[in-house]
């Protein structure tokens, strides 16, 4: 899921290049596009993990019902973190982009690293709490420890929208990813 983020959500917004500017022009709301972009990371990443999870359950077997909460859990979690973090990078740290250059990457290579291991932290910690919680015998425990994250994950998510509402900030993200 990391992976997919650092191509596609660390700077959701530098593949639109120059057409970011014929995009601002045109009568949407700034809330709906910011919805589309999100909605398509988390469809990407989403449908990612599942070929995943079927892929690991053909070797593993069929999971016990705390291990299938867990892994859901997991999913729903590490998914609004994943995308969270993305919209919220795309619209702090915007970059431009030479995509012309076979070595274009959405940013410069410091901080894709830096990206990388937070991303890697946060989603091998979540993980590995889940693992854990699948070992108890009661499924109900993933699904309670799984709302606070969600919640927190889903705040900040909501609070990116609102800064990508600002017309001041889209410029600055508009201006940089079309540089």
């Amino acid at each position: 899921m990391s992976g997919g983020a650092l191509l596609f959500g660390v700077n959701a917004w530098c593949l639109d290049g120059r057409g970011q500017l014929w995009r601002e022009n045109l009568p949407v709301e700034p809330g709906l596009v910011f919805n589309a972009r999100a909605l398509v990371l988390a469809e990407f990443l989403g449908f990612a993990s599942l070929i995943t999870i079927v892929l690991a359950s053909l070797r593993a077997g069929i999971p016990t019902a705390p291990e299938l909460t867990a892994i859901a859990c997991t999913l729903v979690v590490v998914t609004v973190q994943v995308v969270g973090a993305g919209m919220r990078w795309s619209e702090q740290r915007p970059y431009s982009v030479d995509l012309r250059s076979a070595r274009a990457t959405p940013a410069p290579p410091v901080v894709m690293v830096g990206y990388s291991a937070r991303l890697a932290l946060c989603t091998t910690l979540t993980g590995l709490l889940f693992s854990a919680l699948s070992q108890l015998n009661d499924p109900t425990v993933s699904l309670l420890v799984a709302v606070p994250f969600v919640a927190w994950s889903s705040a900040r998510l909501l609070r990116s929208r609102r800064r990508w509402m600002d017309p001041v900030v889209r410029a600055r993200v508009v201006t940089t990813v079309s540089a």
